[in-house]
């Protein structure tokens, strides 16, 4: 994977108004380069579906369930 996807979700994540930081903890898998076009739309693609992705964990509050924060983890009960 090249930056592509990456800078996607940035912006994306940026334009909904998102912690950049966030985008850190995002992990791309899969295989990329199966939708052959003169234009990257599966790296547009996954960047969406990964920003997403984090709008629906902040969205759900999952976020210390998913194995992650984004902010100081709440004390232990």
């Amino acid at each position: 994977m090249d930056n592509t996807v990456r800078t996607g979700t940035e912006l994306l994540w940026s334009a909904l108004g998102g912690d950049p930081a966030l985008v850190d903890r995002v992990e791309y898998g899969g295989v990329s380069g199966l939708l052959p076009a003169r234009l990257p739309v599966m790296d547009l693609a996954r960047g969406a579906v990964a920003a997403c992705s984090l709008a629906a964990v902040e969205h759900a509050g999952l976020q210390g369930r998913c194995g992650w924060t984004t902010g100081p983890s709440p004390p232990p009960s």
